[in-house]
């Protein structure tokens, strides 16, 4: 009997489980696994497209950023989560006998999904703070990129647009990259 082809993964799924697995430590399943075991069900306001599973979207981090916070402490309490609720928002998990897919489903997952969004673009604000930026390119252009991905996603979630959600989640990660190409700061002191 033949095996059946695999439907391809969508590329920012991809990227996001992977950027998110080498950042924690923790193999991409496992994170996608626990987040869908944890999440609990979304009351359904409105039917699901046919093939798409309801999923909660986590509830966006509530930190306001200080000049006193540290980029770590900015990082953790609010670019991180809401990168993550934005890149969980969306996405399918594809194996030889099934496929998952799963998107905002109900008006309050896409309210969560634009507190997310204006989540980042306060972290991204923060990060972007002259005092920080110090005349550093390499630490403007990411920040100004995060800045714009943050809005790519608040207009998308604002739409109830899951196609532009992959497309903001893909320029989100390009935003992480630029940054993290220079900067890690696990290891690395504060700038």
């Amino acid at each position: 009997m033949p095996m059946p082809v695999p439907k391809p993964v969508h590329p920012a799924a991809v990227i996001a489980a992977v950027v998110l697995a080498s950042a924690v430590g923790v193999a991409a399943v496992v994170a996608v696994s626990r987040t869908r075991a944890t999440a609990a069900p979304a009351p359904s306001s409105a039917s699901s497209p046919a093939g798409v599973s309801p999923h909660a979207v986590t509830a966006p981090p509530t930190l306001e950023p200080t000049p006193a916070h540290s980029v770590q402490a900015i990082m953790a309490g609010l670019v991180d989560p809401a990168a993550d609720g934005i890149w969980n928002s969306a996405g399918s998990i594809v194996t030889p006998t099934s496929e998952e897919t799963w998107a905002p489903s109900t008006d309050e997952d896409w309210l969560r999904l634009e507190g997310h969004a204006r989540a980042l673009a306060r972290g991204a604000e923060a990060l972007a703070d002259p005092v920080r930026v110090a005349g550093r390119e390499n630490w403007a252009v990411p920040a100004r990129a995060l800045r714009a991905a943050s809005a790519t996603a608040l207009a998308a979630a604002q739409r109830r647009d899951t196609s532009a959600i992959y497309a903001a989640s893909e320029q989100l990660l390009d935003a992480c990259q630029q940054c993290h190409t220079h900067y890690w700061l696990p290891t690395e002191s504060a700038p």
